[in-house]
């Protein structure tokens, strides 16, 4: 069975890493990985999406197809509603309790808006303060 991840956010917040290192556990657990990463123009601020797909079996496409993603980790909730369509009814978000207007953008959503969109689309939705946690753990942000 392939599970499907997708892990969203801004440039600069390390998502690339984060694709990285959790592709690598999953081949040491003897997975078959395929990490994919959306970033295109994406500098700090900008939108960046990783694809990451994983299974006992051969994983062929690196792009999770619309509906069938299992779980969304978000380190920006307006990138984690962006992305939310990629989940099935069954998925699960997990979304770090932030809003990075994107640069030049004046008319942003507020993060009471955004929230209550994304606990509307029936999946399970964790908000986690995890920028708080990573200034405690000594992450310069």
């Amino acid at each position: 069975m392939i599970k499907n991840v997708v892990i969203s956010g801004v440039g600069g917040q390390g998502l690339i890493t984060l694709g990285r290192v959790m592709g690598e556990a999953l081949l040491q657990k003897g997975l078959n990985v395929v990490v994919s990463e959306v970033h295109g123009l994406a500098q700090r601020g900008g939108s960046v999406v990783i694809y990451l797909r994983y299974g006992d079996e051969k994983v062929i496409s690196p792009i999770i197809p619309e509906g069938y993603g299992d779980l969304e980790i978000a380190l920006e909730l307006i990138e984690a509603l962006r992305y939310s369509r990629l989940l099935s009814g069954n998925g699960v978000i997990v979304s770090n309790d932030l809003v990075l207007p994107p640069p030049g953008i004046k008319n942003v959503p507020s993060r009471e808006t955004i929230i209550k969109a994304l606990r509307k689309m029936g999946v399970t939705f964790y908000l986690v303060d995890a920028s708080s946690l990573a200034l405690e753990a000594g992450s310069p942000m």
